[in-house]
């Protein structure tokens, strides 16, 4: 074992020189400490109370890790004195070991409360290096801590100059294992959560419920016009909820559309009948007109009512020339016409007049079947005008085509607003959705007469246009 004696107690002396202050030379009793904790600046105040390792270290240990050496003084109880000379204990006389002395361990009167000194094995063989690693990691390590109480600062204490390891905690008793449930706890909650969500369930049942049987009522129909229909539900006259409940809801109203007025209904539902609502019965559409042409002889009085072919409207038409008419020049003018009804509505219409010598005097009508790819019957009405010589003037023509279902009608209808035209025929079209009836009207030339019959040239006389009948041709005057 190459361990010089004196060498380590230089060195452990001078690491003891520098101590921060007197307190720490002294223990709690007010005696010499005789284990001093040196503050971080180094070993190089000498300790007089040191007391040398009395068992050597091994030469294999020389500059590796400290070996942690059994105390060979263990700490007596409290109160007694520890003779540290017993013979076997500690040698008396120096040892040579490698050519180095080793001091005997001397005794000091110890009690519980002191500690010896660090072996030198644990502080006297550290070097300036191992001492500046401890200070790094633990600046307050070399601070004094009265003797008997553990070192705040460090996890490990000193005894007898032995680092102590702090103690291992124990396991808890109860580590891993699950508490037991509490079985009547789990079954309160249970049957507080069935029972919160019956209720609700019940309750939205039973809302749902008396929502769904409490009826409203809010009237609507406020305005209508002249002539329209009326519905026989409740729903016509307002809005109704649930909507399933109009059915069993009820109007009393003295309503009539084919009169302006203003009349009152009132609804009852479930019971409950509204307050009187007030209906206003007005007239705001303008009459409609179909004008014809008119042909007349030079200085004839003509009259507005001579151009209208046909007007509809609730209430009665009046009809009046826009400017005055001249018919003493012959030629053909367009006059304005407006149509007005007793409210105030009005329309202007567009007619023809035609002043000519040879204007018609009469005027002959002839009828006769009509083929047609519809599925329909349709018959033709030819109006022919005769002039003062009775000849053929002018001619025109109206198709009927009568439908026996509305699926025909319908489809008829269609075609018409598609192409413009019905059986090729084009002109001014008539339509009654009640009685499934297109009518049209067409003016035609005697070149229009002549393909429709299929003959060359259309003709002239009276007698011979009648020949191309069936049955007789009548006359009127217009």
């Amino acid at each position: 074992m190459n361990m010089n004696n004196e060498s380590n107690n230089q060195n452990f002396n001078g690491g003891m020189e520098n101590l921060s202050n007197g307190n720490n030379m002294m223990n709690q009793n007010g005696m010499p400490n005789p284990n001093p904790i040196p503050n971080n600046q180094g070993f190089n105040t000498p300790n007089p109370n040191m007391i040398p390792n009395p068992t050597p270290m091994p030469e294999q240990n020389m500059g590796t890790e400290n070996t942690n050496i059994p105390n060979p003084m263990p700490i007596p109880p409290a109160g007694e004195n520890i003779n540290l000379e017993p013979a076997g204990m500690v040698p008396q006389t120096p040892q040579q070991v490698n050519n180095n002395v080793v001091q005997p361990l001397e005794a000091t009167s110890l009690n519980a409360q002191t500690v010896m000194n660090p072996a030198p094995n644990q502080m006297g063989m550290m070097d300036q290096n191992n001492m500046e690693t401890m200070n790094s990691a633990n600046p307050n390590m070399m601070n004094n801590t009265p003797t008997g109480a553990p070192n705040p600062n460090n996890n490990i204490d000193m005894m007898g100059g032995i680092p102590v390891p702090p103690p291992i905690p124990e396991e808890p008793k109860n580590k891993g294992k699950k508490k037991p449930i509490n079985t009547s706890l789990l079954i309160i909650l249970i049957v507080v959560l069935i029972a919160a969500i019956g209720y609700g369930v019940y309750y939205f049942l039973t809302t749902s419920k008396s929502a769904s049987n409490t009826v409203t009522v809010t009237p609507t129909l406020s305005e209508l016009e002249l002539g329209a229909e009326i519905g026989t539900g409740a729903e016509f006259y307002g809005r109704i909820s649930p909507s399933s409940a109009a059915s069993s809801c009820t109007v009393d109203t003295d309503l009539d559309t084919s009169k302006v007025g203003t009349y009152e209904y009132t609804i009852t539902c479930d019971g409950k009948t509204t307050e009187p609502h007030i209906i206003e019965v007005k007239d705001t559409t303008a009459p409609e007109v179909e004008v014809k042409e008119v042909i007349v002889t030079p200085g004839t009085t003509v009259e507005a009512d001579d151009f209208i072919e046909s007007a509809i409207d609730e209430s009665d038409v009046t009809f009046t020339f826009e400017e005055e008419i001249d018919t003493s020049v012959e030629g053909e003018y367009e006059v304005n016409i407006i149509a007005s009804d007793e409210y105030e509505n009005t329309t202007t219409v567009v007619g023809r007049l035609i002043v000519d010598a040879n204007a018609p005097q009469t005027f002959m009508y002839c009828n006769r079947d009509e083929t047609t790819d519809q599925p329909a019957t349709a018959y033709s009405e030819y109006r022919f005008g005769i002039d003062n010589q009775g000849l053929f003037y002018n001619g025109q023509k109206t198709i009927t085509y009568e439908f026996e279902t509305e699926a025909d009608y319908l489809a008829a209808v269609e075609t018409i607003e598609t192409d413009g035209s019905l059986d090729g025929y084009e002109g001014r079209v008539y339509m009654d959705d009640d009685s499934y009836l297109i009518t049209i009207k067409v003016d035609m030339s005697e070149e229009d007469l002549a393909t429709d019959f299929n003959l060359d040239t259309f003709p002239t006389g009276e007698g011979d246009i009648e020949g191309l009948f069936d049955s007789p041709c009548e006359y009127g005057d217009e």
